[in-house]
This record gives structure tokens, C-alpha cells and sequence, in this order.
């Protein structure tokens, strides 16, 4: 699974306003999460892509979170929304639980607000469904960077 012109999963974590240079524009927050995959490629493809070395970072991590500012348009697929957003960091926060290495990839972006989209993309937010037993998840959306 590659950040950059492959399928991820994701879900909306923030949805909000950002005010740059006195324009308004539409801040969100895209949230990926890793279990158990110790060589992380997640970042490979955007490292190609714009010539950095985030990757490296992940290679026997000694930090808990760790964050990288960015500042590059891309277009975003997410679920049957699309549009062009300009990506602005990425937070990466690592955490043993039960035995289970989970790495959280938080992509924020920004782009101007369109009323109709933003009002379709709002619903996404933090979206759950009850499963069989009763208990409600957090819905995770294909989402593709290019």
C-alpha cells in the first residue's frame, strides 16, 4: 500500500477552516492506520515522487510522533468524492498496543471551500457503523493521492 498513486484506506478525522493570506479555505485531515507492518512503504512512493527521504525516519524509530510540513497540490479521491487540495503536512505517531505495532498517518490538506461538495464531504466525518454485535467502528474509505 503506497501514499501516492495507489488505493489506501483512510477515514475523515478533522474537517474545519483555515485562513491563509486572508482567504478562507476548507482544512481536512485524512487518517491512515498501519498494524504490524515493521518495513513501512507507505511513504516510499511519496518519496519518489517529490524527492524526500520520509522513509527513512520509519527505519527503528525512536520516537513516538514525529511530523513533516509538505507543500504540494494533488488531486484526492475519497470514497465517490474527488477533487484538487493542496497537501500540507503529514503527522506520524507510532504506539505499541496489545502487541500490536500501530503506526497513525495524518495527512492534512487544504483547498477553497465548495459549498456543495464540503457540505457531501462534512458527512464523512469520523462516520461509524453499528456491527452485528451492537458496538459502532469507524468507517474506512478508499482513498487515492495523485
Amino acid at each position: 500500500m503506497k501514499m501516492i498513486g495507489d488505493v489506501f484506506t483512510g477515514f475523515l478525522s478533522k474537517f474545519g477552516a483555515k485562513v491563509i493570506e486572508e482567504d478562507v479555505y476548507a482544512e481536512f485531515v485524512i487518517t491512515h492506520t498501519s498494524r504490524n507492518e515493521p518495513d513501512q512503504e507507505f511513504l516510499n512512493s511519496y518519496d519518489e515522487e517529490f524527492g524526500t527521504n520520509w522513509s527513512k525516519c520509519l527505519n527503528n524509530p525512536q520516537w513516538s510522533n514525529i511530523k513533516f510540513p509538505a507543500s504540494h497540490d494533488v488531486s484526492v479521491k475519497f470514497d465517490e468524492m474527488e477533487f484538487n487540495a493542496a497537501f500540507s503536512e503529514l503527522k506520524i505517531s507510532q504506539k505499541e498496543t496489545n502487541g500490536e505495532l500501530v503506526f497513525k498517518y495524518d495527512l492534512v490538506f487544504y483547498k477553497k471551500p465548495d459549498k456543495e461538495k464540503d457540505l457531501a464531504f462534512q458527512s464523512y466525518l469520523k462516520h461509524k457503523e453499528e456491527d452485528d454485535s451492537g458496538k459502532k467502528h469507524l468507517v474506512e474509505y478508499d482513498v487515492e493521492l495523485s
